[in-house]
C-alpha cells in the first residue's frame, strides 16, 4: 500500500471519529443545564420588570412583600451591582424602617451578598433586630419595629488577631413564642450577619438549638406552630427542611459536629420517606407553598452538600418540576398571592444559592 493511500485512510478515519463525536447527543444533565439557564433568563426579565413597577418602600410580614428577597434573587442571577434595578433595591433595603423578621433576615442576606464591607453597619442593625426579637422559647415571630440600635464601633475581640468585628449584644426582649417559618429565616439572616464579620451572642444560637431539638416530633418532622395542638400539629416538608437546615447553621457556628447529629439525621429520614417535588409534602394544602418548600429543600441539600436525599436526586427532580411549571412571563405561581416570592424561591433553588456549611473538626 502506497504511503499516499495510508495517509488518505488515516485522514478519513480521523474525520469519521470527529464527525461521530460531533453527532453525539448531549447528556440529560447537559440538556437540563441549558434549559435551566434559559428559564433563569426569563425569570430575570420578570423580576427586573417587577422592580420598575414596585412601590418605593414595601415592607411587611411575609417574603412576598419584601424587596430584600428580590434583591437577593437578582444578585444570584448575575446582574451587575451598577444596574439600576440593583441600586434601587439596595437603597430601599438600606434605608427602610426595620419592622419584620423576614425583612431583617433577607436584608442581611442580600446586603452581605452585595457588599458585606460597604453595608456592614446596616447589616449590624439587622443583626440587632434579630437578636433582640428572639422569643423566650428560642423561636422568632413576625417581629415589631426595631427599638435599639447597635454599637457599630469595630473591636478586636481576640488579642492575637488583627481582625476587627462588630459585637452585637442583646438589648431587647422578644415575645413568648413565634413560628417555625420566621425562625428558619432568622437562622439564614444570622448566618449572613456572621459572614459579614459580626460577632453575635452564643446564647442566641444555643437557645435556638434548644427550641428546634425540643420541638421536633417523634417521626423527625417539624410543624409550623409552637403549639402541640391545632391544625398544624402534623409536621410537613418545608418546616422539616427548615428545621434541619437551622440546626446545621447553629451547630456549625458553635463548632459542634452537625454531621452526626441524630436530630438532623432523623429529619433527613423523614424527608426521604415523604419526598416529592410536586407540592409541599404533608402540608394540609400541598400546592400552596410548593416553591417555598423547594427553596427549603435546596437549603438543606446544599448546606449538607447532599447529592441525594434518600434515593432522590433532589436537585435534578426539583429542577425538572420547575422547568415544567414556569409561566410564559418567566414567573412561578403557587396560587397563594406570592407570585414574586414564588419566582424568587424558584430562582434560588435553580441557582443552588446556599453555601455549604463548614465541616466541624472533632477530637484532639
Amino acid at each position: 500500500m502506497s504511503r499516499l493511500l495510508l495517509i488518505s485512510l488515516f485522514s478519513c478515519a480521523a474525520f469519521t471519529r470527529s464527525a461521530s463525536q460531533d453527532l453525539e447527543q448531549p447528556t440529560p444533565e447537559q440538556v437540563q443545564k441549558q434549559r435551566v439557564e434559559a428559564a433563569l433568563e426569563r425569570a430575570k426579565q420578570y423580576l427586573v420588570t417587577w422592580t420598575t413597577k414596585a412601590p418605593p418602600v414595601q415592607t411587611g410580614g411575609d417574603p412576598s412583600r419584601c424587596h430584600e428577597l428580590v434583591l437577593y434573587a437578582l444578585l444570584h442571577l448575575g446582574i451587575p451591582q451598577t444596574e439600576k434595578c440593583i441600586t434601587t433595591l439596595a437603597g430601599i433595603v438600606e434605608n427602610a424602617p426595620i419592622e419584620r423578621t423576614y425583612q431583617a433576615a433577607l436584608g442581611a442576606m442580600a446586603l452581605q451578598a452585595l457588599d458585606r464591607v460597604k453595608y456592614r453597619n446596616r447589616i449590624a442593625h439587622f443583626a440587632q433586630f434579630l437578636v433582640d426579637q428572639q422569643c423566650a422559647n428560642g423561636q422568632w415571630g413576625y417581629g415589631r419595629p426595631i427599638e435599639h440600635k447597635p454599637d457599630v464601633t469595630p473591636v478586636h475581640p481576640d488579642p492575637k488577631s488583627t481582625t476587627e468585628v462588630i459585637v452585637i449584644k442583646r438589648l431587647g426582649k422578644g415575645p413568648a413564642d413565634g413560628d417555625n417559618s420566621c425562625s428558619q429565616y432568622a437562622a439564614l439572616g444570622l448566618r449572613a450577619c456572621v459572614a459579614a464579620g459580626l460577632e453575635l451572642p452564643k446564647e442566641t444560637f444555643q437557645l435556638a438549638i434548644d427550641w428546634w431539638e425540643r420541638s421536633q416530633k417523634g417521626d423527625g418532622s417539624w410543624a409550623y406552630s409552637s403549639k402541640d395542638a391545632g391544625p398544624d400539629r402534623e409536621g410537613y416538608a418545608s418546616m422539616t427542611a427548615g428545621g434541619a437546615a437551622s440546626l446545621v447553621i447553629y451547630r456549625s457556628h458553635l463548632k459542634k459536629d452537625w454531621e452526626k447529629d441524630p436530630k438532623i439525621a432523623k429529619a433527613l429520614e423523614w424527608l426521604a420517606a415523604n419526598f416529592a417535588v410536586t407540592g409541599n409534602p404533608k402540608h394540609k394544602n400541598p400546592p400552596l407553598f410548593s416553591y417555598y418548600w423547594l427553596y427549603a429543600l435546596e437549603r438543606v441539600g446544599d448546606l449538607m452538600a447532599l447529592e441525594k436525599i434518600g434515593t432522590h436526586a433532589w436537585y435534578a427532580e426539583g429542577a425538572d418540576q420547575l422547568l415544567k411549571t414556569q409561566l410564559r412571563d418567566g414567573s412561578w405561581d403557587s396560587k397563594n398571592e406570592m407570585i414574586v416570592a414564588d419566582t424568587c424561591f424558584a430562582v434560588l433553588f435553580l441557582r443552588k444559592a446556599t453555601r455549604p456549611a463548614p465541616k466541624v473538626a472533632t477530637g484532639k
